[in-house]
């Protein structure tokens, strides 16, 4: 029996009515699989009854505190309309489900105008109680149903900041009512992880617009409240000859060249974060500009020297690459907002790494996948672009033309099958056992025939018995 069918058989009549995202996104001539229904002028057991009498078995469809709301039906949500009234922090809310509550009164609960449009399940007659909806649909805004959404939910924030990624704009009074309620987002971790915001966040960097969601996120305090992490680099002053942007305007500037390329989330994760712990390890050098890596110990010892009993206030506690204490800030997120495992060291190892550089040698490029892996190696240097690409220095062209060429290198290694571990050798443990070599020595010997392959390639070195050879020499 299809979807429509199920309907049709429940001969609610002109009480029923499909609502939020699948009305909008038939607007939008988008076919949509969000569907869902509420019924009007019916009372819970009137609507348990018209699902029963049609054949079908009503299972009821609860909130966590154990409201009820309506049934289930197939995957098929109906509800009742119903108010719902903040009482506490996060998203506690006082929910009234009544068969009474009017149309304006049902659309006033929901985020977004946008998504408060009804359609008439009986004639397909849309419905626009906010007065707004139809008309921010089609022109692409953000709106909230009344002036106190943000702070009955706070998640709308995040995805308010969502739709700004795809390419909405915000309402004028909708950005003012994000500063005016930014604070209640620390509200969604307060008692433990919320999924959201991780999931809320990865939406917004895999948008077409990320750059302009978080720099809205930013300005509203929202980004601060979000990802606390990273609030330090909001406004930092790079002062360095590589940047003459903020770290935030070229972390931003950087993301948008990601978009642009169709880079990956863990790409984009790691955008986010690779600067992050700049503040923490800055230091002004004897030219007068910031740095941010470990300085030999002459080099520190000649600036502290230099600085010693004025008031130069540049000399912090601890000196360390920048990347170091990014990753740091990265694991800090990962961990409250429980980041997968294996993204989390994903997006860890592309922060550690993302200061490669260096002329692109074969040696160099082999020996990086060797000990990232292709995958990882292809978004590091996938990652270090769009890193340079978000600087405006022009004595950065050069490298931009090094990334490329190790970009090219990667590539045709991948076309020529060169190994990127012992696992894509044409032999293994046993042909080396068979070679006299045992326990320990095996993974040696293994691992000194992948150097001897890379290190001086061809396709010969590709055969296996080739391989053979060099592994009885090892």
């Amino acid at each position: 029996m299809t979807h429509d069918e199920i309907i049709q058989r429940l001969n609610l009549g002109d009480d029923l009515f499909l609502v939020g995202g699948a009305v909008r996104d038939d607007l939008l001539g988008i076919e949509s699989n969000d569907r869902d229904y509420v019924v009007f002028n019916r009372s819970m057991a009137e609507l348990k009854a018209a699902i029963e009498l049609a054949g079908h078995k009503p299972k009821p469809l609860k909130t966590i505190m154990g409201s009820h709301l309506g049934y289930r039906v197939r995957g098929i949500e109906i509800v009742l309309p119903r108010k719902e009234t903040n009482i506490g922090s996060g998203r506690e809310m006082a929910i009234t489900v009544d068969k009474n509550i009017t149309m304006h009164e049902d659309a006033l609960r929901r985020d977004f105008t946008m998504n408060a449009l009804y359609k008439r399940v009986s004639d397909g007659v849309r419905f626009d109680p906010t007065g707004f909806g139809e008309h921010d649909v089609m022109h692409q805004m953000v709106r909230t149903t009344h002036e106190n959404s943000f702070r009955d939910d706070p998640v709308r924030m995040l995805r308010a900041t969502r739709f700004v990624a795809r390419g909405y704009d915000l309402a004028a009074e909708t950005r003012a009512q994000m500063v005016q309620h930014h604070h209640r987002i620390a509200e969604l971790t307060q008692k433990g992880t919320s999924g959201n915001v991780f999931d809320e966040l990865c939406k917004v960097l895999m948008g077409v617009r990320p750059d302009e969601a978080l720099r809205i996120a930013r300005d509203t305090g929202v980004l601060g409240v979000w990802v606390p992490e990273i609030k330090s680099m909001l406004g930092h002053e790079a002062g360095s000859r590589y940047h003459d942007l903020d770290t935030d305007e070229h972390t931003f500037k950087a993301l948008k060249v990601a978009a642009v390329v169709g880079a990956s989330l863990t790409v984009r994760l790691a955008l986010l974060f690779h600067d992050s712990g700049k503040p923490d390890v800055e230091w002004v050098g004897l030219d007068g500009r910031k740095h941010y890596y470990l300085p030999s110990e002459k080099t520190w010892r000649k600036i502290v020297d230099t600085y010693e009993g004025s008031e130069f206030t540049g000399v912090p506690d601890r000196i360390r690459d920048h990347q170091d204490a990014s990753v740091d800030r990265w694991v800090a997120f990962a961990k409250r907002v429980n980041v997968p495992r294996e993204l989390r060291s994903d997006v860890a190892t592309l922060i550690q790494e993302h200061m490669v550089t260096g002329k692109p040698k074969w040696k160099k490029v082999a020996r990086l996948r060797v000990r990232l892996g292709d995958r990882l190696t292809e978004e590091l240097l996938m990652h270090r672009m769009c890193d340079i690409a978000g600087k405006v220095s022009e004595t950065l062209q050069q490298a931009t033309i090094d990334i490329a060429e190790m970009e090219r290198l990667r590539r045709e290694m991948v076309h020529l099958q060169v190994p990127a571990s012992v696992k894509d050798l044409k032999i293994n443990g046993a042909d080396a056992m068979d070679a006299g070599w045992n326990g320990p020595q095996i993974g040696e010997a293994l691992k000194d025939v992948l150097d001897q392959v890379i290190r001086e390639w061809s396709p010969e070195k590709n055969e296996r018995d080739t391989q053979l050879k060099l592994l009885a020499v090892f």
